[in-house]
């Protein structure tokens, strides 16, 4: 398996702390289960930006902070879902 990439570890942190399943966020966002599943396990990297956009809101994040490489924040969003 791949090693998700910084936007797949982001992604299934924020999803976990609104509570979401896979299928919820998916749902929600109007994006395949499958396609957040293969972000979160690194099959997958992207998604086109309207589709990125509804992700944020869903998530209520901005791109930014759903997309960008802050490893001091990544830690303390793990141990809050943890």
């Amino acid at each position: 398996m791949a090693t998700p990439s910084t936007f797949g570890r982001r992604l299934r942190m924020f999803r976990k702390r609104r509570g979401l399943t896979q299928g919820e966020l998916a749902r929600l966002a109007q994006v395949s289960r499958p396609a957040i599943t293969m972000i979160e396990n690194g099959r997958q990297s992207d998604l086109n930006i309207e589709a990125l956009v509804r992700v944020a809101d869903v998530l209520n994040v901005s791109i930014d902070r759903l997309v960008r490489d802050d490893e001091t924040e990544d830690a303390e969003l793990t141990a809050a879902i943890a």
